[in-house]
């Protein structure tokens, strides 16, 4: 394992090679002590980057680290297969790229999908110049299947390159690790559109007759927001104001923060 890898990022360095080093030891000691340490997977070997100040290839020396419960004056290493680890190292690239998204199934009947947003518009990488230009952007996937009300959640996400592949991410990284991805889920809602008739002494409702065209719209919007209305208010109408027959248009208000799906901004009132 190596430490120190801070100090070489700080320094626009990576490894390029070397950092899947492996060391085979030989060790005794007491049988119970070797019992203790099984197949040695707690044996750690470690080498510090931290001195690293230029590219190219650099030789370290390691440390051995045995489990606390075992001191390492009762273990003698008799050999190991290096007594140096080599790496290889390179100028650290960087580059921002933009977070895209894709969506996969549909919400339930009556619902439609709004505009995907993201906690971030940009991931910054870094890692070797080859690797990292390949780069064009990264992808976060969200199943809408069934959806019936707004999905937010945190998305891992997928490196495309230029040609819409996706790119093995093992040796680039990343400064996070998931997006923040909030897609509203709007019901679909048919309004009728009506008049509010005000009605006097000898002004009132049954002495007109009205139509209104169209006599609907269909509209998308939060649940909760559509919840309980049936209907959208044109405008209030004086009953005794009216002296014949009129023909006019009127805009259609929308309620706060839905959306006209029918596409109709106005409406002709007939009375």
């Amino acid at each position: 394992e190596f430490v120190g890898e801070d100090a070489l990022m700080e320094r626009g360095l990576m490894i390029s090679v070397g950092d899947d080093a492996t060391i085979n030891l030989v060790i005794s000691g007491q049988r119970s002590t070797l019992a203790a340490l099984g197949n040695g997977s707690d044996i750690r070997i470690r080498a510090d980057l931290s001195g690293i100040t230029s590219t190219g290839q650099h030789s370290l020396t390691y440390e051995v680290i045995y489990p606390d419960s075992i001191h390492e004056n009762n273990v003698e290493q008799v050999s190991a297969s290096a007594y140096r680890v080599t790496v290889n190292v390179v100028e650290l690239y960087k580059k921002s790229i933009t977070v895209q998204g894709e969506r996969t199934g549909t919400p339930a009947d009556g619902y439609l999908a709004g505009e995907m947003a993201f906690d971030t518009d940009t991931i910054e990488i870094s890692g070797e110049q080859v690797a990292v230009s390949n780069i064009s952007h990264a992808l976060v996937t969200v199943d809408l299947s069934g959806a019936t009300e707004t999905i937010e959640e945190s998305v891992s996400f997928q490196l495309i390159d230029f040609n819409g592949n996706v790119v093995d991410s093992s040796d680039i990284c990343c400064d996070v690790d998931t997006v923040r991805v909030t897609v509203p889920i709007l019901v679909i809602k048919e309004l009728d559109l009506d008049l509010e008739f005000v009605e006097s002494p000898g002004s009132t409702r049954d002495d007109i007759a009205y139509t209104i065209s169209p006599s609907t719209i269909t509209v998308a919007g939060e649940e909760s927001s559509l919840a309980g209305l049936e209907r959208i208010l044109l405008q209030r109408v004086d009953i005794s104001s009216l002296t014949q027959n009129v023909t006019y248009t009127v805009s259609i208000p929308i309620p706060s923060g839905a959306t006209n799906l029918s596409g109709q901004t106005s409406a002709q009132v007939t009375i």
